[in-house]
């Protein structure tokens, strides 16, 4: 549903479905309704026989057995145009296409933590193709976009943000809408949300987050905005863009994965013919473990998967630039002037 006038409000149609913490859905089940959206069905389309493979097919909402909340695991596809959009920014070649599963959060609550579990499936030109998870340290808070920086008790974590020296044009970071563009988002249909986990393949000491895969995404309909000036210690207090709640065009359905980066070091090629398959775990942070027999968030042992995939830093990418708000996938499939998708989603 776009952000524009809202219809009439009817009832819903449909009674709400049985629910299970670990299975992924639609917004409509058998005879029956969900209030919030998992986007993307992973079972179906390019890379599903992939997660077939890895994970079967139950259980995919959250497939890692983390302990973030149901309603915001979001399944999100991207197709790559390699070369004419990807190439650049120390990039080897192209992913041709992938599918992420992201913990992306539409309130202002959530845009505050800095760290989220993440895993992308992406398959690269020669047919080869990889699973790489862990977490995500989207760093610190821009509100608004590249023009003040919030500081949070979370930019003490390890690693640590040092407000004094926070540089607003370099990755990590993540974006939230102040309350002073309310009028604005009203009348454009626009609230982005954006996130970047910014690799820093390179120039790594070894312990940073996002070590191996990079996926950066942003929402335009996201439930509320911050105020920068009202700080409780803990968050910044947050608004929301509509006043009636329960029927909102503002309800976070939408998501558009706008940049990918799959690392995989020279070092993990053992034979030195460029290409690698591997079937291990690595920490939350993306370093190797050999130690583990079995995916546990418990015990810091995280997929990874890679089977004939080529060295090198692979990438997609979007162009930057000003995105039409009909070019980002909207999930919320409720009928006309039925508000099916509640506050979180």
């Amino acid at each position: 549903r776009r952000p524009t006038a809202t219809p009439t409000p009817k009832p819903p149609s449909l009674p709400p479905c049985a629910h299970s913490e670990t299975e992924w859905h639609g917004i409509q089940g058998d005879g029956c309704r969900y209030d919030h959206t998992h986007n993307e069905n992973p079972l179906v389309g390019p890379l599903s026989t992939q997660v077939r493979q890895v994970f079967g097919t139950q259980g995919l909402a959250n497939p890692l057995g983390t302990k973030e909340a149901h309603a915001f695991y979001k399944w999100a596809r991207f197709q790559g145009n390699c070369p004419q959009t990807e190439r650049g920014f120390g990039s080897d070649g192209c992913l041709k296409r992938g599918l992420v599963l992201l913990h992306a959060n539409g309130n202002g609550r959530g845009l505050q933590m800095r760290f989220h579990s993440m895993l992308g499936f992406v398959e690269y030109p020669n047919g080869g193709w990889g699973l790489f998870s862990g977490i995500a340290d989207f760093g610190p808070l821009h509100c608004p976009y590249k023009q003040r920086h919030c500081p949070l008790p979370q930019d003490a974590l390890d690693p640590p943000i040092d407000p004094a020296s926070v540089n607003l044009a370099q990755p990590p970071y993540r974006s939230i809408r102040v309350v002073s563009e309310l009028d604005t988002i009203r009348r454009s249909g626009r609230n982005e949300f954006l996130w970047n986990s910014g690799s820093n393949a390179g120039v790594l000491r070894g312990d940073e987050y996002n070590q191996h895969f990079q996926v950066d995404f942003s929402e335009i309909d996201a439930w509320e905005v911050l105020d920068p000036n009202d700080f409780d210690g803990e968050f910044y207090a947050t608004h929301f863009v509509c006043e009636d709640t329960e029927h909102c065009p503002f309800n976070h359905s939408t998501l558009r994965v706008y940049e990918v980066v799959a690392i995989v070091p020279r070092d993990w090629d053992t034979d030195g013919d460029g290409y690698v398959t591997l079937n291990s775990f690595t920490d939350a942070r993306g370093r190797l473990r050999t130690d583990c027999t079995q995916a546990s968030v418990e015990a810091d042992c995280w997929p990874l998967v890679l089977v004939n995939a080529p060295v090198g830093k692979w990438t997609f990418r979007i162009p930057i630039g000003f995105v039409p708000i009909e070019d980002f996938p909207d999930y919320d499939l409720s009928p006309p002037g039925e508000w099916w998708i509640q506050f979180p989603n």
